[in-house]
């Protein structure tokens, strides 16, 4: 579906997801979205450990490595 072919309420939802901070790439660095977002990487590249307390703490290890400290 074009944008054009929408109703006003998908095009009023559709432009307020292009302005978040997260799809324009303005998102800061220590932002909880992106805290958020490198834990889901660390949570993705750790999905064959088989514990899933081990696999949080190699995610939340993986958000610590991969954060500027401020």
């Amino acid at each position: 579906m074009k944008t054009s072919e929408a109703t006003p309420r998908v095009r009023r939802l559709f432009e307020t997801v292009q302005q978040s901070p997260m799809v324009q790439g303005k998102l800061d660095y220590n932002h909880p979205g992106r805290q958020r977002l490198l834990l889901l990487r660390g949570w993705i590249k750790y999905q064959n450990v088989w514990s899933v307390r081990l696999r949080r703490a190699y995610a939340e290890a993986y958000v610590l490595e991969n954060m500027r400290p401020v």
